[in-house]
């Protein structure tokens, strides 16, 4: 299959067949020409600002219809050619053909559905224009009504054709015919009666029963006397009381205490004084009553329950406690716990956590969605947040209340997730990976000397910053796996804690061993051997320059870092605006891709590294996803999947392998060390690049071997590492 710009697009839109695709692939990787037009094509269907070309006059050709030929790849051979010339000399044609063919594979290959409803209510709105008659073979005429839009092999069901005396308002539909006036007008005019009528009712506390009812009517009566406040049924007398059938006159049943359940008051005083409850008295039986009682408040589900100001009892009376006489409270009911249990520790509040930098970017979790997106700046920050900063930038945060107590700067490459408030500090970090640098902004808080609860991996420490010009850096450097299933960087990691000024403590959790960090023994060195109690920190021959400059970049890294922060979007997450630069033609552009791919551990984006053209960003890739391997126990398995989708089943395997490294026995066993050495001239890219890495890594030689070399280039130095094995046995010698 030849390689040209239409078979460039079919690869890239991925509509070719796997073995076509895979030769395609193969060629691209061997043509220098090839890879960088692939990475020109990505660029310019990316790029924002590009200009369409013009339709007439100067720049305008070629013709629309001509690239439409083309793209359907009916264009005759002399006229591909003439294209083809024009596309790879002007941006925006090699951007409107590459986006014309991006867009027509999606359309075509996912074609939209439309449902019989959906074409007959297209149908429907369509202007029909009057039947036409037609003569049959027997002369007589019969009504085809006419349908516009509908070609000859389209069938319309349900279409009623409407008699060609018809008015236009009876053809249109239902919402475009014009109606009178008056009808709006008295929907207007009924909902505005409605609305007063309900505002009425609200702000004069009537019911629609009182308003509609007349005020001598018994049922009015008798709901109000059900609604009585409990002070004031004392003072009707019982012949005034109406009788459940509503007569007057007649002298009904007096209601019992015990029904009413009225507390009564012992005086006229508003002064509010505590109630007091004596011990029921067991009431006697109500006598039979010949007519039905008046409905308690409890028969009354609409009813609410008058609201009592109870005053205390005088000496020697008693009042009710409760509707229900048969029901005594028990005061030897509640038995307190011999062994109460103590309360719960409130903790306190946490700190406010803001982003607060100027420029650069930072990137933040999104778990529900497991993608991570730019975090807008003066963002706030919240407990179990992950945040990402990638190189080369930096990040700021400040954490306190109503003022700053603590700065927190996250160096390019760090990944550390927030912790809330805990029973040893009001804000903490979990470091992943990376620099932070940790700066005191007071003496001390309420609680007492600015403190942060610090963990790594299984180790967890608080931190305290004792006083106010206090600068810590905090440095952990993951460990990457030395054999197949070496699983060593879950638990253990390199770095350590520098004190740059001031003091400082650190306590071990939950030991409580305290060590001290002054400024003449301020490192503290991470260890990879196991121990339950810390090293002792020893004085620093220096501080690292990035703690000094507090993650400063020069002139040139500041123009780097301008141009590839253009690159992220607000509303992307980094697999859609990041990915595609890791294929970028400007090797610093590409390695930064690859190296966030890396600190957010996007496994798709770091195999897409690995077989591009840039040796930094291969390097990148390699060291990401070796670091990245032995943090989860799952993590094999999605990168032997991940390689199987994208290599060949022998040479996935291979970069399996080299990707979970070799030790230092490896290299001084024969056999490794040569298969290494043949893998060095490998027809995969990926495959050469990783044998030399661990070749250099375990023998700090290269012996001038670059696996981006050409076969014949490449072959005086292969043949030197074979010479060093026949001589020396292995890499390295025993």
């Amino acid at each position: 299959m030849r390689l040209t710009l239409r078979t460039l697009l079919a690869y890239l839109d991925d509509i070719l067949e796997p073995t076509q695709a895979k030769e395609i692939g193969e060629k691209i990787h061997e043509s220098p020409f090839a890879t960088s037009l692939v990475n020109k094509i990505q660029d310019v269907v990316r790029r924002r600002r590009i200009s369409a070309p013009e339709l007439t006059g100067p720049g305008s050709s070629p013709d629309p219809n001509v690239v439409a030929e083309y793209l359907d790849n009916t264009l005759p051979g002399d006229a591909v050619a003439d294209l083809e010339r024009v596309c790879l000399e002007s941006d925006p044609h090699l951007a409107e053909v590459a986006a014309c063919h991006q867009v027509l594979t999606l359309v075509l290959g996912e074609p939209v559905e439309i449902t019989s409803e959906l074409r007959e209510h297209m149908y429907s709105h369509g202007a029909v224009a009057p039947s036409q008659e037609l003569v049959n073979e027997n002369g007589q005429s019969s009504h085809v009504p006419k349908v516009a839009g509908v070609g000859a092999g389209d069938v319309v069901r349900r279409t009623n054709p409407q008699p060609a005396e018809a008015s236009l308002d009876d053809r249109l539909p239902f919402e475009l015919v014009h109606r009178s006036m008056w009808r709006k007008t008295a929907l207007y005019l009924t909902g505005t009666i409605v609305l007063g009528l309900w505002v009425y009712l609200t702000f004069t506390d009537k019911t629609l029963t009182e308003y509609f009812l007349p005020q001598d009517d018994p049922v009015v009566a008798q709901l109000d006397e059900r609604q009585l406040p409990a002070g004031n049924v004392e003072n009707n007398e019982p012949g005034d009381i109406p009788t459940s059938d509503g007569t007057e006159g007649e002298e009904a049943e007096p209601v019992s205490e015990a029904a009413m359940a009225v507390v009564e008051p012992s005086d006229e005083s508003d002064e509010p004084l505590e109630p007091a409850f004596s011990t029921p008295v067991e009431p006697e039986s109500p006598p039979a009553q010949d007519s039905e009682p008046i409905a308690t408040n409890e028969e009354l589900p609409g009813a609410a329950l008058p609201e009592a100001h109870n005053e205390p009892a005088q000496p020697g009376e008693t009042v009710n406690a409760t509707t229900d006489p048969a029901v005594t409270p028990d005061p030897e009911a509640f038995t307190p716990p011999a062994n109460p249990v103590p309360p719960e520790s409130v903790l306190p509040d946490p700190f406010t956590v803001q982003y607060v930098s100027n420029s650069g970017i930072l990137l933040r979790h999104v778990m529900t969605e497991d993608q991570w997106t730019m975090l807008p700046r003066r963002s706030l920050l919240f407990a179990g947040e992950e945040i990402a900063c990638p190189e080369p930038f930096d990040a700021r945060l400040t954490v306190g209340d109503k003022e700053m107590v603590m700065e927190v700067v996250l160096l390019g490459g760090s990944r550390v997730q927030l912790i809330g408030a805990s029973e040893e500090s009001r804000f903490g970090l979990v470091v992943d990976q990376g620099r932070l640098i940790l700066s005191s902004r007071v003496e001390e808080t309420e609680s007492g000397p600015v403190s942060l609860k610090l963990k790594i991996r299984n180790d967890e420490w608080r931190l305290d910053l004792l006083t106010g010009d206090t600068t810590i850096g905090v440095e952990v450097i993951p460990i990457s796996p030395v054999g197949v299933g070496d699983m060593t960087g879950a638990t253990k990691y390199g770095g350590g804690i520098q004190l740059q000024s001031g003091s400082a403590r650190l306590i071990a959790l939950p030991s409580g061993q305290a060590l001290d960090l002054l400024p003449e023994r301020g490192l503290l060195t991470f260890t990879s051997e196991p121990s339950d109690t810390l090293a002792e920190p020893e004085a620093a021959a220096d501080v690292p320059e990035w703690l000094v400059s507090g993650g400063a970049l020069s002139a040139i890294a500041q123009r780097l870092a301008s141009r590839y922060e253009n690159e992220f979007l607000v509303d992307q997450p980094i697999s859609q605006s990041i990915r595609p630069v890791v294929k970028d033609r400007r090797p610093q552009n590409s390695e930064l891709a690859a190296k966030t791919m890396a600190v957010t551990g996007r496994l798709e984006g770091l195999v897409d590294a690995l077989s591009v053209s840039h040796e930094e960003t291969r390097i990148a890739a390699i060291e990401g996803i070796r670091h990245w391997l032995p943090l989860n126990e799952e993590n094999g398995a999605r990168l032997n999947i991940e390689l199987q989708e994208r290599f060949r089943a022998d040479d996935a395997e291979t970069i399996n392998r080299l990707l979970w490294g070799y030790s230092t026995a490896d290299a001084k066993d024969k056999f490794t060390s040569k298969e290494l050495v043949e893998w060095m001239e490998h027809d995969q890219i990926a495959v050469r690049e990783l044998a030399a890495y661990y070749i250099h890594k375990l023998t700090n030689r290269s012996f001038g071997y670059r696996a981006g070399l050409n076969p014949k280039n490449r072959e005086p130095n292969v043949r030197r590492w074979k010479d060093h094995i026949d001589r020396t046995g292995a890499l390295i010698s025993e």
